[in-house]
């Protein structure tokens, strides 16, 4: 009996992986994918520095009414799109290249 469950356990971990090759792991990065990926990763830490950000000027310039939501989102979008569109960029540049800086 443990036989068969270690060969089952085996045969899962080899075959598996080979049943995982997508259309997306298969092809060349596009950018647009790439910038979408790369931007929803950014957002939450974007999103927390941010709040630490606004925290920390609104405490040291004496700002009421802390936490800026307004500046924490703009802060974010704008971070985690140019943090995207630098990767999406870098990421086809190498593709198409081949370089790897």
């Amino acid at each position: 009996m443990m036989r068969i469950i270690v060969s089952l356990v085996f045969l899962s971990l080899v075959v598996i992986p080979t049943l995982a090759m997508t259309q997306e792991t298969t092809t060349s990065p596009n950018f647009w994918q790439e910038f979408d990926i790369v931007f929803w990763q950014t957002v939450p830490f974007a999103t927390i520095w941010g709040h630490f950000l606004d925290s920390q000027l609104s405490t040291s310039l004496s700002v009421v009414g802390a936490p800026h939501w307004n500046s924490i989102i703009g802060f974010t979008l704008l971070t985690s799109a140019a943090n995207a569109f630098w990767h999406a960029r870098s990421a086809v540049e190498i593709e198409r290249t081949g370089y790897n800086n």
